[in-house]
């Protein structure tokens, strides 16, 4: 996978060669996913903690989903003599559909 994508919801997701970045509101966070291609379909599996998140890939490009997805990521607050400083936020967004940008 590749690119970005964003649901109305408030899902936004950008796609690396071996992870996933998950925006949902402040919460941010890199996670690992997997494709699999299927006899009638191509899944997409971000791996989201106990909660992995399932995508499929339709044939305009869209991915979509079922439900919500709970983001338990990170924001930057500022910098300090060692980088970056980071605060721990949580949100919800729905899945729906996932346009990509």
């Amino acid at each position: 996978m590749a690119g970005q994508y964003s649901g109305q919801g408030g899902l936004h997701l950008e796609f690396h060669p071996t992870a996933a970045m998950l925006d949902c509101g402040e919460a941010h966070v890199l996670k690992p996913y997997a494709v699999e291609n299927t006899a009638d379909r191509i899944i997409v599996t971000i791996r989201n903690g106990s909660a992995p998140l399932t995508l499929t890939l339709q044939p305009d490009g869209t991915l979509t989903g079922y439900g919500a997805v709970d983001v338990a990521g990170r924001l930057v607050t500022g910098t300090d003599a060692n980088g970056a400083t980071y605060a721990p936020r949580n949100a919800r967004c729905a899945i729906g559909s996932l346009i990509a940008k």
